[in-house]
């Protein structure tokens, strides 16, 4: 058996946050909070985890080693997380977002396991995602990791498609541009690439303030290269959106992937850079790399590795600008 599974529920532009009475509004915000630190490690987290140091109560130290977790995840440290969840999830049994998270941790662990953990890995993820929901049948965020571990696990480990249109129906009748999303998500991992772009158009149409929408609907015609429709989406995004940098990093996008309007790409990503990017939005590193990309289809091998180096040295983890200039070496 193999599978991988690296669970990031932040989508561009925007971050998930479980409305549900069961859970604290404490754990919702906390939960938003280790989101954010560990997609744009910020180092917001240290000085509340100094300040939970002393807790006394039981609530009090789950809170501090779910933060504290989150903290070490934040560091690249999975393995310490995934304990120190381990420790919040029995501190506060009834807390679904401790056992959401645990699951988040494992799927993260099973993304590099060997053969021989996957199949405890795939039952930990399920298990804690599965207690999440009984535990708040209104979590949406965890009836997510469901469909995601159903859609990524070979049956033999639990994986089935049925189960996950069965939780997409579950979190559409709780949200209808959720579940939406969800279906379309199913859509594209079944190759039923048709409906994924139906569903995305009609949310456009019915969630014109949602730059998700329009920004999956872009991502799905690049990954099918077809080039118009990409370009007809990126049209539509900048109508929706006029002045959004947001929507000039998207023609940048599109036009170092298909070749096509080179220099309109290279203006909107110069564009981009020269204003500070959004939270959960593409990092000027990512912009770096795209222009790369077009002057390398421009036939300029000099500036494209100049653009891949400058990538690197704004982020030296970003893979596809190291992978760039390795090929062109």
């Amino acid at each position: 058996m193999r599978f991988v599974m690296r669970l990031t529920l932040v989508s561009l532009g925007v971050t998930t946050v479980a409305a549900s009475a069961v859970q604290s509004p404490g754990s919702q915000a906390d939960s938003v909070l280790c989101d954010r630190a560990i997609n744009q490690a910020d180092g917001a987290l240290e000085e509340l985890v100094r300040q939970l140091r002393a807790s006394t109560t039981p609530e009090q130290q789950a809170r501090a080693a779910f933060l504290r977790g989150c903290e070490r995840w934040a560091n690249g440290r999975d393995g310490p997380a995934a304990a120190e969840f381990e420790k919040a999830a029995r501190g506060d049994a009834t807390n679904p977002v401790y056992r959401f998270w645990l699951g988040r941790v494992y799927g993260e662990q099973a993304a590099g396991a060997s053969p021989l953990r996957l199949p405890g890995l795939a039952k930990r993820i399920r298990d804690n995602f599965e207690r999440a929901v009984a535990m708040d049948p209104d979590y949406l965020d965890a009836r997510e990791g469901l469909v995601e571990f159903y859609l990524r696990a070979p049956g033999i480990a639990g994986g089935s498609v049925q189960k996950a249109k069965q939780q997409a129906g579950e979190v559409a009748h709780r949200s209808a541009y959720r579940g939406a999303r969800i279906s379309a998500s199913i859509a594209r991992r079944t190759k039923d690439t048709a409906s994924a772009v139906r569903i995305y158009e009609q949310l456009a149409e019915q969630f014109p303030d949602s730059v998700v929408s329009h920004v999956d609907l872009i991502a799905l015609h690049v990954a099918q290269r077809q080039w118009p429709a990409a370009w007809r989406a990126v049209e539509r995004f900048e109508a929706a959106f006029p002045g959004r940098p947001l929507a000039r990093y998207q023609v940048g996008r599109v036009a170092s992937e298909s070749g096509e309007r080179l220099e309109q790409g290279q203006q909107a990503l110069q564009t981009y850079l020269a204003l500070p990017p959004r939270p959960n939005e593409p990092t000027h590193a990512a912009a770096q790399w795209r222009l790369g990309m077009i002057r390398e289809k421009q036939g300029d091998r000099q500036s494209a590795r100049a653009h891949y180096e400058t990538a690197l040295a704004l982020d030296a983890k970003f893979v596809p600008a190291r992978d760039a200039l390795a090929r062109l070496r």
